[in-house]
């Protein structure tokens, strides 16, 4: 199992705590999964509160209607579908990551965008042609918010991507409240015509060098359990599972409720 690791410089303002600390072991706060930020838990009530406040006004409506019973569950079933997802997080421990790229695809190559610039026409071309105008207006918004474009390469051409976010940028503490030595990896692609070459695992080896070369200690990276193709990959580049959890996304902002107990060392 995962050896986790839990710096002891670099949390701002935050406490190290363990699982067993009262004011955050709730279900809906969640375990000590890196140390407690405050603002993280505050954050995380708030979307609870605002959770229930909908789920009962979408009971009063099914109420409203005369719906009971059997089909009154199936559709509450199918509404919080809609907004409920159940996820898988994983995690590296950086300094010790001896995986390289290489190891995941020899016509693969990796590289990264701090703003939008940094892109070529043809970078932008292949991103249009696969995401549409809109993604691309979002991908030129990230970038100037913080957000780290990587870009796996075949053949000249962009055969896939996806995004890192640490600390310092908006994205601060969004599924898991990080240290300032923490980065998040999220939204990863790749271009269908790509798919089954190694892609994925190679960008994220990749990219967890680069951060192994630039002193960030941790990774973390989370995916839909039902994405097998995806889960496949990142265990591949040297990720190991450490928690689930349950995400009910309301709007741009998504509730975390931890299911079970952060894995350590050892443990089955």
């Amino acid at each position: 199992m995962a050896s986790f690791n839990r710096p002891e410089r670099g949390y701002a303002g935050a406490v190290i705590a363990d699982d067993a600390h009262a004011d955050i072991s709730s279900r809906y706060a969640g375990p000590a999964l890196i140390g407690v930020d405050h603002n993280w838990i505050t954050r995380n009530a708030d979307l609870r509160n605002m959770f229930q406040a909908k789920w009962k006004a979408i009971a009063r409506k099914i109420d409203a209607i005369g719906v009971s019973g059997t089909l009154a569950l199936i559709i509450q079933h199918i509404v919080t579908g809609l907004f409920h997802r159940n996820y898988l997080l994983f995690y590296v421990d950086l300094p010790t990551y001896t995986v390289h790229p290489q190891q995941m695809s020899t016509h693969v190559v990796g590289r990264h965008i701090k703003s939008f610039d940094d892109l070529s026409s043809a970078d932008i071309t292949d991103i249009r042609n696969y995401a549409g105008e809109n993604y691309l207006r979002e991908v030129q918004n990230r970038l100037a918010n913080g957000w780290t474009l990587f870009l796996a390469y075949v053949e000249s051409s962009v055969a896939g991507g996806g995004w890192a976010l640490g600390k310092s940028s908006q994205f601060s503490a969004k599924v898991v409240p990080i240290c300032w030595t923490d980065v998040v990896l999220l939204d990863y692609f790749t271009f269908p015509s790509f798919r089954g070459r190694n892609v994925y695992p190679f960008l994220l080896s990749f990219i967890l060098n680069h951060f192994r070369e630039n002193n960030i200690l941790r990774a973390f990276i989370y995916v839909s359990e039902r994405n097998a193709a995806s889960i496949k990959g990142i265990q591949k580049a040297g990720f190991q599972h450490i928690i689930s959890y349950e995400g009910y996304r309301l709007g741009r902002n998504e509730l975390i409720i931890w299911k079970g107990s952060l894995k350590k060392s050892g443990s089955h």
